[in-house]
């Protein structure tokens, strides 16, 4: 969270994280790993999306003691699919296990950051201030867009 906070947001400017981790966030106990109660991954996702950045998460799991319960690394991969999901991003994952090797992960990050474009939208005056759902489509069949849940709406 506090990477993301150094990161403040400029027209033109493009702010990416690759991410290699678990997923897994102890700090709260065991028992808030679950994506739905982790605090700290919540907060992780507003300062990233207030500061435009796009993040791409590779699971690569933890050998250590608490990971060998099979719903912790469920919960960690879910964590990073959120995290990568709510900012735009992408996550990468081999099912439970470690990666091979990352440069196929690598190679398609790559593709996808070749592949992006500027979206500039018109919000509504009274939603200054406050977050926005957003949902972005295309008329052409076919075609995977990627984008953050939600925007905030900055004050004028």
């Amino acid at each position: 969270r506090s990477l993301f906070k150094k990161w403040t947001p400029a027209e033109n400017t493009r702010h990416v994280l690759l991410v290699l981790s678990s997923g897994v966030d102890l700090s709260e106990g065991l028992q808030d790993t679950n994506p739905a109660l982790n605090t700290p991954l919540q907060q992780a996702v507003e300062v990233a999306q207030r500061a435009h950045v796009t993040v791409y998460t590779i699971y690569a799991p933890d050998p250590g003691r608490a990971m060998h319960r099979d719903w912790v690394n469920i919960n960690g991969q879910g964590s990073l699919a959120e995290l990568a999901d709510d900012t735009g991003g992408q996550d990468f994952h081999d099912l439970f296990g470690n990666p091979v090797s990352l440069e196929p992960y690598l190679q398609s990050i790559q593709h996808l950051l070749g592949q992006q474009y500027l979206l500039t939208f018109l919000a509504q005056t009274n939603q200054a201030g406050k977050w926005s759902s957003l949902h972005v489509t295309s008329e052409q069949s076919g075609i995977q867009l990627h984008a953050p849940s939600r925007v905030f709406i900055p004050n004028s």
